[in-house]
């Protein structure tokens, strides 16, 4: 296993759970605190704890082992040895819809190298309808009760055990929590697993005005160089806008 500890990660080592168990692929499961700071030491842990807010990141147990904050039950499937990489994330599961999407990109950018490391795809739990009628993926309190085992948006023991991508802790089966509410899953998935185009930090328009700034700068040097004519006009003004035309012209256009 390439990737046991997150480089960066404050470290405070917990019980684990044991091994993972053959047979399972790996899988990220988000998890929220249900406070507001992270205190040590806890009950239950997961690999990470994240904290958007303060931008803390913490490892309690290595990646080669798995993590305490799921039930299992016995006789059922794996829950925490199924290869599940389990993040707690500082919040409350009620309150992360309204959280800015630059929490969620952090958020995303920080678990990146781990889906990287375990092939985590970007699969997510298959669409269900809420008690309270809503059709979606990921769910709160105000979609009804589902903080039971047999919620609608619970995976089946057959989902869960070839399950590839990022779920909730809602989404684990033998289990009652609803944790971690709605995420914004566009700006956590755009992080997650960016595509080369939406990997670049500027749009293409950004980069042509860099590209036009970039080539002021050597022209304007240049002018300073050129002086007047002998009759006395100023050949700089000549020379820019000339410039000027010759980095219009010369700028990719979009289709």
């Amino acid at each position: 296993m390439s990737l046991v500890w997150l480089p960066g990660a404050r470290r405070e080592p917990a019980k684990d759970a044991g091994p993972f168990v053959e047979g399972y692929p790996f899988r990220l499961v988000l998890h929220t605190t249900e406070g507001n700071r992270l205190v040590f030491p806890r009950p239950y842990n997961p690999h990470l704890w994240l904290d958007p807010q303060t931008r803390e990141v913490v490892q309690s147990i290595p990646f080669d082992r798995a993590a305490t904050t799921a039930e299992n039950d016995p006789g059922g499937v794996e829950t925490n040895r199924a290869c599940a990489i389990q993040v707690e994330i500082v919040g409350r599961a009620d309150g992360v819809h309204v959280w800015p999407a630059d929490w969620w990109a952090w958020i995303g950018e920080t678990l990146r190298p781990v889906v990287e490391a375990f092939g985590i795809t970007d699969e997510q739990p298959p669409i269900v309808v809420s008690p309270a009628g809503r059709a979606d993926r990921w769910f709160d309190a105000r979609d009804g009760t589902i903080a039971v085992e047999d919620a609608p948006q619970r995976m089946s023991h057959d989902l869960w055990r070839k399950f590839t991508g990022v779920c909730g802790h809602q989404h684990v089966p033998e289990n009652n929590h609803y944790d971690p509410g709605r995420p914004n899953i566009e700006a956590l998935f755009g992080a997650l697993f960016p595509t080369g185009e939406d990997d670049l930090p500027f749009t293409e328009e950004q980069l042509r005005q860099i590209i036009r700034e970039e080539c002021d700068k050597v022209v304007r040097s240049r002018i300073g160089k050129v002086g007047k004519k002998p009759d006395g006009t100023e050949s700089s003004k000549t020379v820019y806008e000339a410039s000027r035309q010759a980095i219009r012209d010369t700028t990719p256009k979009t289709a």
